[in-house]
């Protein structure tokens, strides 16, 4: 995410243990020739915090996007429980099947060797179904947390950050910034990415979704698609 303001190159990362000291600092790709100074590590991440302390969404648009992450999240928990009953009945079906092939077995309608190509066919039946089930499960649960973590971001994307592990952090900082230009040990512009950049303009507006001019503006659409759709961001 950090790029040189001189020459417009990547900076990369360095890390070196001196005397059972460890340090790492991050330059740019081009060396010596750009002339762009090293910025120690620590410092560098002190003044990322900072990008993330500025981003402060007014109360009133904090409030309309967690009503709109709500009612996502509410669409999207009847979607995924409405799967999983459709299943569970499918399954019912399927069992009440093999209860009757059992009987007609039992009471020798049907000889050995149909009842157990005909179990088999049923059993794999079932393990499909189960398989079904319990990806629509995980596919909740890894849904779920990242509605959690975005509801975290909306409230208060600066202590969020703080308290996020290294892959969250990755996640975040890909979320809100293309890129961060340094110079001189500082980070001299932050750039938001496309959807931060969306989410900026709509809290100019008044409106959210729902309203009859919200298509009109800009960045609308960019919201629905990534912002709302927590399998698409970080991806």
């Amino acid at each position: 995410f950090l790029f040189c303001d001189i020459c417009g190159r990547k900076f990369t990362a360095e890390h070196h243990t001196k005397h059972k000291n460890y340090y790492g600092y991050y330059h740019c790709t081009r060396g010596k020739k750009c002339g762009n100074k090293a910025v120690p590590l620590l410092a560098m991440e002190k003044q990322v915090e900072k990008a993330f302390k500025k981003i402060n969404f007014n109360d009133s648009f904090k409030e309309k996007l967690l009503a709109k992450l709500k009612t996502k999240y509410n669409n999207f928990k009847k979607d995924i429980e409405g799967e999983a009953n459709k299943l569970i009945i499918a399954k019912g079906v399927i069992e009440k099947r093999r209860d009757k092939m059992e009987q007609s077995f039992f009471e020798g309608v049907i000889d050995a060797e149909t009842y157990q190509r005909n179990k088999n066919k049923i059993n794999e039946e079932l393990a499909r179904h189960n398989a079904e089930l319990l990806k629509l499960k995980d596919q909740k649960n890894i849904q779920i947390g990242s509605f959690e973590e975005i509801m975290a971001f909306a409230q208060n994307p600066y202590q969020a950050y703080l308290e996020s592990n290294f892959e969250a952090k990755r996640l975040l900082l890909g979320f809100f910034w293309e890129k961060f230009m340094i110079k001189n040990r500082s980070l001299v512009k932050a750039i938001p990415t496309e959807i931060f950049q969306a989410l900026l303009e709509l809290e100019k507006s008044p409106v959210l979704k729902g309203d009859s001019s919200y298509n009109q503006i800009p960045g609308a659409k960019n919201f629905d698609k990534k912002f709302i759709n927590p399998g698409l961001w970080g991806a």
